[in-house]
């Protein structure tokens, strides 16, 4: 997607990928200079990037050791299991046993838990 199109649609309220893989088709084409077939083509290229990055972070996944039973559980995307399995949560025993301020920090980077630490960011 070029630049112009990126801001573009970022002017119109779309701030992510996923805003544009999942709105509805008539939504886009209602953008000063796009049609249906603009619109079609923009989501068929969201939907197929998102596809690519999901594929990428299952692939990690399995590489991490994360099971394929908390890859099932309902809510977690691709994304997160990466996350999970890069912080030693890679089996539905292990996720059950955690409560909520352990969950949030397993999901955050390292660096986010820096900052968190020193007071210059709030992760939980």
């Amino acid at each position: 997607m070029d630049e112009t199109i990126a801001q573009l649609l970022a002017s119109e309220g779309f701030a992510s990928i996923e805003d544009v893989a999942f709105v509805a088709l008539r939504e886009l084409a209602e953008i000063e200079g796009f049609d249906e077939d603009t619109a079609e083509e923009l989501q068929a290229r969201a939907v197929g990037y998102i596809d690519k990055k999901n594929a990428e972070f299952d692939a990690q996944r399995r590489e991490l050791g994360v099971a394929d039973e908390v890859a099932e559980i309902e809510g977690l995307t691709p994304a997160m299991l990466v996350r999970l399995g890069e912080n030693g949560i890679k089996n539905p025993r292990r996720l059950c046993g955690l409560r909520q301020p352990t969950i949030s920090w397993a999901m955050s980077s390292p660096r986010e838990r820096t900052r968190a630490r020193s007071g210059r960011s709030r992760w939980l």
